[in-house]
């Protein structure tokens, strides 16, 4: 959530904020503990994200963070996206340089938000094949909640439909000399 990423401005709340402490950069992965969101309200719990080494430059979180972190020096309560002493993203920061991003692709930043994220990560693992339990626990969600956000692309609604109908003729091939 962009919520337990990113402080809504410069005056934050401490106990709400990630920060570089809440990190462990190992050679393979990124382990995040977080241990506040909407579900964690009384720091009643850690939840672990662990974010293995990807071979994408652009898109392998261990390779960005570890320039960040030994780049800039910050201590370990600061904001994790600390770029200068004093200086880190905010809500604003991320959203407006994300619309610029988005502009840059040919994309229409107004279809986009911060949230997107999350709708995006849970239907992207459900098309990897992840399992109901690996998207609840990937976005930390207690319920099923997380399927109003999963976006079925025509290719996997037709995959149903053949399913059902394989079903049907099934049905009736077995049927059909009974009848």
């Amino acid at each position: 959530r962009k919520s337990n990423t990113v402080p809504p401005q410069f005056q934050y709340d401490e106990d709400r904020t990630l920060k570089r402490k809440h990190f462990l950069i190992t050679d393979d992965r990124v382990l995040i503990f977080v241990d506040f969101s909407k579900t964690i309200q009384f720091s009643n719990r850690e939840y672990v994200i662990p974010v293995p080494k990807n071979d994408d430059p652009a898109l392998d979180l261990h390779r960005h963070l570890s320039e960040l972190f030994s780049q800039v020096q910050a201590s370990p309560e600061s904001p994790a996206f600390s770029y200068g002493k004093s200086s880190f993203v905010t809500y604003t920061t991320f959203t407006s340089m994300l619309r610029r991003w988005l502009d840059k692709a040919g994309l229409n930043p107004v279809d986009f938000t911060g949230h997107s994220f999350r709708r995006g990560s849970a239907t992207f693992l459900h098309r990897c094949g992840g399992t109901v339990m690996q998207i609840k626990a990937s976005g930390d969600w207690a319920t099923d909640v997380f399927t109003r956000y999963l976006h079925l692309s025509i290719e996997d609604r037709e995959e149903a439909q053949s399913l059902i109908a394989a079903s049907i003729s099934t049905t009736w091939n077995l049927m059909s000399p009974l009848l």
